[in-house]
């Protein structure tokens, strides 16, 4: 199905109180002088008087060599100051024009240069099946761990009943405003990728963006169907949706279907610390992926108990979850060192000289598909200010070179030596993004266009998803024309009567795995595209007038 950062204890008090006590400039009588002033101390070398032993010595035999024509050695010994003056201009200028190279660079080169030049050297990662981790812990340790504040209180489970569900039958308090002004515009873009997923950043995003408030009901219903099919442990299940929605095979990967349901509630700006009608199906929902995952004292694996296909897959979209979730809540410094933790696991997942990741760890090729989800995890981690090894994203870029299917590199594969198809292009143009290519790319255009010609798919919600995306960062004519057919469509497709209320029926690729669940969460996420994530290429310019009085902004 398309679907380790040291966790080591913290310090004490008392140790870091040591180390930030005032160095006095005089000496403390019957105290031994702190650490500080002592590394202080060695670093007031005096100047030496005269040149080493060695420089004199080279010198002298320099002198008295006979090999050399004593015009040379007499010019060298009055001009040598100069000369070593002119050895190093050369050495700066030399700096100057790789900078000024980098200027004028590609993106991706760019890109590559600058992490070859400024990202300090890494230790090199052994397979992951061979990796030796110290402190591990089994689920019943993992679950008294305190990964993060908020989990480690709740002391017990309440049934999904008992939460509250917001009134979403109306359109009156839909958070739409309809005329953003440059002013709105440049305070979400300071924010940050995440900045419209706030109350006041949604209203600027949805109406900018080509939101509605049609749109904007259907993710509320949605969200509103996916709390109500929560188990009473925190996680979601394929095989269990409730009445009159169809159910998935895949009953074990349970980890995969809490990461899909959660990401829709973190999309939506919904957090396990903040007040909100959805905080606690959020917090009891980190929980279990938490108690239901692999955590050692360097690495997270995220996957838990899956089938099929699925491992990889769920890390990725555990990992986007952990990511998402520690940057709307950045006081929650345990949850941003279990998510860095995830992140060295897909780092030593990666297959080694192929730069892609697999369906296992121990997988010798692996596809787009994963791949997708893997850039698009260490992506979030970025935005989230986890550090990403570059060596990783370099090694990925090369596995897209290596799968696209002509020499701009605007067209995909599944795998390398493979026809192109529609979703795979969709999933490497957004890496492409993501990795820095720029919309004056001759790949990203050409790319575009071709998904623009073929359009939003009326029964391949992953092709969709993926598509959006790019179309969405893009922006332009061809987001216009994407987003008119796509939004629509799905408005229309979501069921409004009965139990299943507010879910998708799934169709095409996929469903028979994930079933109605898988559906409905690619769905919401695909109509939260308007804030959930910030457009790459910003355009910093207020809502057209022309579109809102034709009604495009508030769901006519």
């Amino acid at each position: 199905m398309p679907s380790s950062q040291d966790l080591s204890p913290t310090k004490s008090r008392a140790a870091s109180a040591s180390l930030s006590d005032p160095i006095s400039g005089s000496k403390q009588s019957g105290s031994a002088p702190s650490v500080l002033a002592d590394v202080r101390s060695k670093r007031q070398r005096r100047r030496r008087k005269a040149p080493p032993e060695w420089y004199q010595s080279l010198v002298a035999r320099w002198k008295n060599s006979e090999s050399i024509r004593p015009e040379i050695r007499e010019l060298f010994l009055t001009y040598r100051h100069e000369l070593i003056s002119y050895a190093a201009s050369a050495v700066a200028l030399c700096l100057l024009a790789l900078l000024l190279a980098a200027w004028v660079l590609p993106a991706e080169d760019r890109n590559f240069l600058f992490d070859l030049l400024a990202t300090p050297a890494e230790p090199e990662l052994t397979e992951l099946g061979t990796v030796e981790f110290e402190s591990v812990l089994d689920q019943q340790q993992v679950q008294s761990t305190p990964i993060n504040e908020a989990i480690a209180q709740l002391e017990s489970i309440a049934d999904i009943s008992e939460i509250s569900e917001p009134d979403v039958d109306t359109f009156d308090d839909l958070p739409i405003q309809l005329r953003p002004t440059l002013s709105d515009l440049k305070e979400l873009a300071k924010v940050g990728d995440f900045g419209g997923r706030s109350a006041k950043g949604k209203q600027i995003a949805v109406a900018e963006y080509g939101g509605s408030a049609a749109s904007e009901q259907a993710v509320l219903y949605g969200l509103k169907w996916l709390a109500k099919i929560q188990r009473k442990d925190g996680g979601w299940d394929f095989k269990k949706q409730g009445p009159e929605a169809q159910a998935g095979r895949y009953a074990r990967s349970r980890n995969a279907a809490t990461s899909l349901a959660l990401l829709c509630f973190l999309g939506a700006g919904h957090t396990h610390v903040d007040d909100g009608p959805y905080q606690k199906n959020v917090d009891e929902a980190l929980r279990f992926l938490v108690k239901n995952s692999s955590i050692t004292a360097g690495s997270a694996d995220m996957r838990g108990d899956y089938e099929g296909n699925s491992g990889m897959y769920t890390h990725a979209l555990a990992t986007i979850c952990l990511t998402e979730a520690s940057a709307l809540s950045p006081r929650d410094k345990e949850l941003s060192k279990l998510a860095a933790a995830a992140v060295r696991f897909i780092e030593r997942s990666q297959i080694t000289g192929e730069g892609s990741w697999g369906y296992k760890t121990d997988s010798d090729s692996g596809d787009t598909s994963v791949v997708g989800w893997m850039v698009v995890a260490l992506y979030s981690s970025r935005s989230s200010g986890i550090r990403v090894s570059s060596r990783t994203l370099r090694s990925s870029r090369n596995y897209l070179r290596r799968v696209a299917t002509d020499s701009s590199q605007a067209f995909y594969a599944y795998k390398p030596g493979q026809s192109r198809k529609p979703s795979t292009t969709a999933i490497g143009l957004l890496c492409r993004m993501y990795m820095g290519w720029g919309p004056d790319m001759e790949a990203i255009q050409k790319g575009v266009a071709y998904l623009s010609t073929v359009g939003p798919s009326p029964n391949n919600m992953y092709y969709n998803y993926y598509a959006s995306q790019v179309l969405r960062h893009y922006g332009g004519d061809e987001w216009t024309k994407w987003n008119s057919v796509m939004r629509e469509q799905l408005i229309k497709r979501q069921v409004r009567k009965g139990p299943a209320k507010g879910s998708w029926k799934p169709q095409g690729a996929h469903h028979e795995l994930g079933g109605q669940l898988y559906e409905t969460a690619l769905s919401v996420l695909t109509l939260e595209i308007y804030y959930r994530h910030l457009p790459l290429y910003q355009q910093l310019k207020p809502a057209d007038d022309d579109a809102i009085n034709a009604g495009q902004l508030s769901g006519e």
